[in-house]
This record gives structure tokens, sequence and C-alpha cells, in this order.
């Protein structure tokens, strides 16, 4: 499957509408859709065959271009990607699996203090009108509130 089968008529006639296009991708993120397992690794195993048939071609590519000598493009640019793609593919399906994560400890204390900005302070200031609840200042979200 080519990009040129997926993407939509006005993307392959060149226009550069970018609100659009963002919103058609924030779209298609949302509803979770996304290449299949086998899709993926039928492309990871064609860039590690395309690297490793083309080893010659690519070598000579990179010594015209940038002078490099064939081992050393071999060393640090066709072995390394087709061995990248084959360790990609071989892995492939653990890495897609879902993980749940707690929210990293920054996170979590805006999150606290969002909370308490928007739900808990409303309510003690309403609670207790006379105290020195009531005196403190409101801040924006994200900020620090003097005690």
């Amino acid at each position: 499957m080519t990009t040129e089968s997926v993407a939509p008529e006005a993307v392959q006639a060149g226009t550069t509408d970018i609100p659009a296009t963002v919103r058609r991708l924030r779209e298609t993120f949302k509803t979770g859709r996304t290449r299949s397992l086998q899709w993926r690794k039928q492309q990871l195993q064609a860039l590690e065959k395309l690297m490793v048939e083309n080893e010659p071609a690519v070598a000579a590519a990179l010594e015209q271009d940038l002078g490099r000598e064939p081992f050393e493009a071999w060393l640090a640019d066709i072995a390394s990607t087709a061995g990248e793609a084959k360790d990609a593919a071989k892995n492939l399906r653990r890495w897609m699996r879902r993980r749940y994560r707690l929210l990293e400890l920054s996170q979590l204390l805006f999150t606290v203090h969002d909370h308490f900005a928007r739900e808990v302070y409303p309510r003690l200031k309403e609670a207790f009108p006379d105290t020195a609840i009531s005196g403190m200042r409101e801040a924006p979200l994200g900020a620090r509130v003097p005690a």
C-alpha cells in the first residue's frame, strides 16, 4: 500500500490547506484507527530488505554525496538501518501493547493545583465567608497562590 492510495485527492494534487489537514489528522487520531501490526511489520521487513539488497548502490551514493568509504557506509548506515528495522519488526507486537502509566510528578502536581483552584477553593470560600480564605485573591490556573 502506498501513500498515494490512502491520501485524499486534495493532498495528492499538491494543495496545502494546512488547517484542514491538521483537523483531518486530529479527527483520524481520535478514532483510534492506526495501521495494523501486519502492515507495520511488512514495512519494516521491506526496509531491511531494501537496505540489504541495495547495499552497493547505497554505499556508492554515500561515497559520491558524503565521501564515505564503503566500510564506513556499511557500518554507520546500511547495517545499522537494516539491524534496527529487523529489531523493530521483532519487538513490534510488544511495543504496540497498550500500557497504562501514572502521571509524572510535575503533571500530577498541576492536576492537584488545577482541581483545588477549580473545585475546592470556591467551595471553601462559600462555606467560610468570614475567614481568611475569603480574603485570598484568586490566581490564574497554574499560578501560585500566596498563603
